[in-house]
């Protein structure tokens, strides 16, 4: 979902729908270049959907995960046995509001999702910055 600013302050929402590709045994971070395989018909045919759009798609663990990874399908290949070969440029982490679908699952998604931060995040900075200024004040010495 995107949302814009008229000059009125009118806001206008826009639904944004891609094909999802469950993959199980890659893990995808944005900004990789991957290559994978696929074999299930369902993710075959989210690939197939994607490409009549715009190539995009969102691939993600499982379907009960609301985070995925977005995606540019850069190339296909048919495999022997029915298979497809995908060449896909990760770029960035989005939100996954709902699953839709019987073929293969559509899901509207929304804005990148921002990382959680956590409290010992803070914490362990604090302690490396503490440790760092003791080794500079050693080194200084």
């Amino acid at each position: 979902m995107a949302v814009f600013f008229n000059q009125k302050g009118v806001i206008k929402v826009k639904r944004t729908e891609l094909p999802v590709i469950i993959e199980k045994e890659n893990i995808l971070f944005p900004g990789m270049m991957i290559q994978f395989d696929i074999k299930e018909e369902a993710a075959q045919r989210a690939v197939q959907e994607a490409m009549v759009r715009d190539g995009l798609a969102v691939v993600t663990f499982d379907y009960e995960q609301s985070i995925g990874v977005k995606v540019q399908i850069s190339q296909i290949n048919e495999l022997p046995g029915g298979g497809m070969r995908l060449l896909l440029v990760a770029s960035n982490r989005v939100k996954i509001s709902k699953w839709e679908g019987k073929d293969f699952f559509v899901a509207p998604i929304s804005e990148p999702a921002k990382p959680r931060k956590r409290k010992d995040d803070e914490l362990r900075r604090e302690a490396m910055r503490r440790s760092l200024l003791e080794v500079f004040e050693e080194y200084c010495r």
